[in-house]
């Protein structure tokens, strides 16, 4: 998963290697960062509607198409290590005066469109938002609903409820879901079993 303000960071630190360079980078084509490899993922800086695929052992970088008018908030890679998914939100009025963050997981890859995996999530920010192996959580929280969600991308694609909520994370092997409850922390399993107390957050 990829948070903005560590990818802000490492955008900047490479800008400012170019610019101290004081040669033209268009000239010299696609610069590479001595000791690092692979590929990583960065949200676009205007306005973060698009997603930035950059490869270390070419200095190259693609542009991942994302829909008009949205801002993603979020991006990781997929369970194959060649798919990124990206959480994008957008406001949404709904014909009604009060506003509504809507947002939407989407499949992308270098030069084809971005499409939507599973149905749109209301008043989901990313806050609670959580990926282990192929397993995502993500939170549905406004007056009326408090939910916890889960999509398994190599299983059904659709969100479904694992438990009441707006905060909660997936462990890292994505066997079980830590939430808060009232001033505790829980752990409930994925697969079956009781919801165990992890600890007091009043102590």
């Amino acid at each position: 998963m990829v948070r903005r303000w560590r990818w802000t960071a490492l955008c900047a630190l490479l800008a400012l290697a170019v610019s101290c360079s004081g040669d033209d980078p268009s000239a010299e084509g696609p610069r590479r960062i001595p000791g690092l490899s692979g590929r990583i993922l960065a949200i676009g800086f205007s306005g973060g509607e698009n997603v930035q695929v950059y490869d270390l052992d070419t200095g190259k970088t693609a542009e991942l198409s994302m829909p008009a008018n949205v801002e993603v908030t979020e991006a990781f890679w997929g369970p194959d290590g060649d798919t990124a998914y990206a959480l994008a939100s957008r406001f949404s009025s709904l014909g009604t005066p009060t506003a509504l963050i809507q947002a939407r997981l989407y499949e992308a890859r270098p030069g084809a469109d971005a499409r939507p995996v599973g149905r749109a999530l209301d008043d989901t920010d990313g806050s609670a938002f959580s990926v282990a192996g192929s397993r995502v959580l993500a939170a549905e929280c406004n007056a009326v609903d408090r939910r916890l969600l889960l999509l398994d991308l190599e299983g059904a694609r659709r969100w479904d409820e694992v438990a009441p909520g707006c905060v909660g994370a997936l462990s890292p092997d994505g066997s079980t879901v830590l939430l808060a409850r009232g001033r505790r922390l829980m752990e409930e399993p994925l697969d079956g079993g009781d919801t165990e107390p992890v600890a007091d957050l009043r102590t």
